[in-house]
């Protein structure tokens, strides 16, 4: 009995061993786990400017005759004398007609498109309140959907249109305006 009892007090002793063995492993694995690393993230932002658009000439239908009334045409992608025509009985006199000119400018870190907003018709008025109605139209280089492409982030269209022209329209100059608003 007494060997027996030998064993059991060395197999606790190695019992306990095993234990303390196992808690300190537990404690290195534990330790090991609170070694935390940092590191840092960067934001960035890039503030653009506005895409811009000017007017750099008017669109002018020139001198006319009404005669029994019909339309001048200009065609925005012909050249400034050529661009204008006519349906109807009206008389084109010998004068000054071109499409407007519009420039428009992007940011240097925007997209490479643009879009084009502009009414489809305008009314023009002379001094005594008579009025004519213009269909607008806009270049080709401009898509269906009225976008356009910058190149070096400028780029520049073109809107001519229909002035619709009565019998006996009464004389004067008329005048008036559209709106054209671009974006990106």
């Amino acid at each position: 009995m007494s060997y027996q009892g030998k064993r059991t007090e060395r197999g606790n002793f190695n019992l306990q061993k095993k234990n303390l063995y196992i808690i300190g492993l537990a404690a290195l694995l534990l330790a090991s786990g609170n070694d935390a690393q940092a590191a840092q993230g960067t934001a960035t932002a890039s503030i653009g400017t506005a895409i811009g658009v000017s007017a750099l000439t008017d669109l002018a239908f020139g001198t006319i005759v009404p005669g029994a009334g019909g339309a001048v045409i200009i065609d925005p992608d012909k050249a400034d004398n050529q661009s204008r025509s006519s349906s109807g009985a009206v008389v084109l006199v010998s004068s000054t007609c071109h499409p407007a000119i519009f420039s428009v400018i992007g940011d240097v870190h925007s997209n490479k498109t643009y879009q084009v907003k502009i009414s489809q018709t305008t009314k023009i008025t002379n001094p005594q309140g008579s009025t004519m109605t213009v269909t607008l139209s806009t270049s080709s280089n401009l898509d269906r959907d009225k976008k356009g492409q910058f190149t070096n982030h400028n780029d520049s269209f073109k809107v001519g249109g229909t002035l619709a022209v009565a019998q006996n329209q009464a004389a004067g100059v008329y005048k008036g305006t559209f709106d054209v608003t671009v974006n990106y």
